[in-house]
């Protein structure tokens, strides 16, 4: 990279020994701002992308405008918040909490998830957190504006915690022992949701998300009850 080129104040014969100039800053510096900044341009570029088989329309166009900007003011949170300790009902640390935002991908779908579902999230501790939505669920959780926004946002981070994906496979195992004994691996999974197991997973990560929106959106709060509730830690 071309080095600044030099500025001459004054005249050439002009010297001045006793007060040299600050040399700039060499290729080595890095501003942990401008990189936050970028991390925050790039996870807002690839935050949401759509199948084939959905179409932009004027209801959809708003709809991630407003997730992608509700996303960018979360992130840009994340970078003052990220060192500090807070505390999160239902989480042990919020080890994380930065990165894991950061893998998030939505993937709008025509697809129908089944009864409860809006979509899976796919979360495994990856450089990529995909998760899969129904294009019309986005749709309807985006009519409530910025609430909506967080709330879709905060909330399947929440589901993306190493801790919250092992209660759900706790919980899972222990629908697959009671209620859903005797189902096949395909038939527990789309009648977990409804279970009072999987709904105890949901109000869990209900709570988890409102505790953070509250902290990266200065008090806010979603603004409706979401479904499946709040849990009690």
């Amino acid at each position: 990279m071309a080095e600044d080129p030099i500025v001459v104040v004054g005249k050439p014969e002009t010297t001045i020994a006793n007060n040299p100039p600050a040399p700039a800053p060499g290729p080595g510096f890095s501003d942990p701002m401008s990189v936050a900044t970028r991390q925050n341009a790039a996870f807002n570029a690839n935050l949401v992308k759509q199948d084939s088989d959905v179409a932009d329309d004027e209801i959809l166009v708003v709809a991630k405008n407003k997730f992608k900007d509700t996303a960018g003011r979360l992130a840009i949170a994340t970078t003052y918040v990220r060192n500090a300790s807070f505390l999160v009902p239902c989480l042990s640390s919020m080890s994380g909490l930065r990165g894991i935002l950061l893998t998030m991908r939505f993937n709008l779908q025509s697809k129908n998830f089944g009864p409860g579902k809006a979509g899976e999230n796919l979360a495994d501790g990856s450089t990529v957190t995909n998760i899969n939505m129904n294009v019309q669920s986005f749709k309807d959780y985006l009519a409530y504006g910025e609430g909506g926004a967080g709330y879709l946002l905060t909330h399947e981070l929440a589901h993306s915690f190493k801790e919250m994906r092992d209660f759900n496979a706790q919980k899972f195992q222990e629908y697959r022992d009671t209620g859903g004994k005797g189902l096949s691996l395909d038939a527990a999974r789309q009648a977990f949701t409804l279970s009072p197991q999987g709904i105890q997973v949901e109000a869990r990560a209900n709570t988890i998300a409102r505790a953070i929106y509250n902290k990266l959106s200065d008090g806010k709060d979603f603004g409706f009850n979401p479904t499946n509730g709040y849990a009690v830690c």
